[in-house]
């Protein structure tokens, strides 16, 4: 049974009783990630009262630095560059927002160059199959600018937010009615799932025994966000913790929380209906979830310390728990042919019939022992479908 119990920053536990490690005070005068307030000040004006362009940003310091030659001075900022580097450095208050791009296939047009820090995923290919005898069209070569946050920063954030820690469960408990002995279900951690996962966990590493279970709820809102610029079109993907007891939830104390937006392809009507269309559909959606959260892989096996809103820190470790979103997506999610059911083995033509579940296990092992026609034709299952692998990003669904 998982405990929850206190420990210090470096994972060490603490005997019971034992009072909160001592944290790092701010010092009053600390200005991070400005060098000091002049900094911070000039920064604020520029940025967010006056809100001047880049440009004019650029001519305003030229003027500055030149007033400064004679005494050998430099102005706060060297150019808008510099500026907007130090803004985007602060890490107090909302996370910061980070952004890779994706494509079908990279072909470098004229006016259009990538900077060198960006990371390009490039999706064609995957599955064994080059992309060489298929022909060019253009939904091939667009180029999806995605936008996301750093989940560990974003889920770390309520756990140690004071307005809600009495609203937080951290241990899976079941609830009954003292005079009839019934049963109580009502937030996340009260329910058979939560009991079943921290047995399943424990079973396969002892060492999290003693750590707290982190449910990851995920969703996804078909309202359309329309970025005029880029001419794209994006759609918000959120995130919740079972932690948060549901009347947290219902009241919206920052209990769900958007990170990020999923890109939405550009229809082609003439390639609409091909084989490679249809399957860049598939794969952009899994892949950009898999980036996304790609960053929490390691803390799903292997526990992490946290520190909670009690200042005392405690390992927790993350699991994946629900994705809520209509059968479309549901549908992308787990790779199956539209028509069929999400959760049983049933054949479309038969849906009634009884069968049996749908289970990573069994899904693993007819991918890698029977062929596509047979995955498609039999069990509905689309196996050619490989989400993408950057440097050290792993599909853990």
């Amino acid at each position: 049974f998982i405990i929850a119990q206190k420990c210090d920053s470096q994972g060490c536990f603490l005997p019971d009783g034992a009072l909160p490690p001592s944290c790092m005070q701010v010092l009053p005068d600390d200005w991070s990630p400005y060098c000091n307030w002049l900094e911070f000040e000039l920064a604020k004006f520029l940025f967010k009262h006056v809100e001047m362009p880049a440009s004019q940003i650029d001519t305003l310091l030229k003027i500055w630095a030149t007033s400064l030659i004679e005494l050998g001075g430099n102005p706060l900022f060297s150019n808008h560059t510099d500026l907007y580097h130090v803004i985007d450095s602060m890490s107090v208050g909302a996370v910061k927002w980070e952004n890779f791009k994706i494509t079908y296939k990279c072909k470098c047009k004229d006016g259009q160059n990538m900077d060198e820090q960006d990371e390009l995923i490039k999706l064609a290919g995957l599955g064994g199959q080059d992309g060489q005898d298929e022909p060019d069209a253009p939904w091939m070569f667009d180029v999806y600018d995605i936008w996301y946050q750093d989940l560990h920063q974003v889920i770390h954030n309520p756990l140690r937010c004071t307005n809600i820690k009495d609203e937080m469960d951290f241990i899976p408990y079941q609830e009954f009615n003292v005079t009839n002995e019934e049963r109580h279900w009502e937030d996340f951690m009260s329910g058979d799932w939560a009991w079943e996962e921290v047995d399943k966990i424990i079973s396969i590493n002892l060492l999290t025994a003693r750590a707290t279970l982190v449910p990851i709820i995920l969703g996804s809102d078909k309202t359309t966000v329309s970025v005029a610029t880029r001419q794209m079109d994006y759609y918000p993907l959120y995130l919740s913790i079972g932690n948060v007891c549901n009347t947290t939830h219902h009241a919206h104390c920052d209990a769900v929380v958007l990170i990020g937006f999923l890109a939405m392809m550009k229809i082609c009507r003439e390639n609409i209906n091909t084989p490679a269309f249809h399957k860049f559909k598939k794969q952009l959606f899994r892949s950009l979830l898999a980036c996304i959260l790609c960053s929490l892989h390691a803390a799903v096996t292997v526990p992490e310390t946290v520190l909670f809103s009690d200042q005392y820190y405690c390992h927790i470790i993350y699991s994946f728990t629900a994705y809520i979103a209509d059968y479309e997506e549901q549908v992308l999610l787990l790779c199956i042919m539209h028509g069929w059911c999400l959760k049983c083995l049933a054949h479309w033509t038969d849906l009634d019939q009884d069968a049996l579940w749908h289970c990573h296990e069994h899904t693993e092992l007819i991918i890698e022992e029977l062929d596509l026609w047979t995955l498609w034709d039999k069990y509905g299952i689309d196996g050619t479908i490989v989400v993408c692998a950057s440097g050290n990003l792993h599909f853990f669904w």
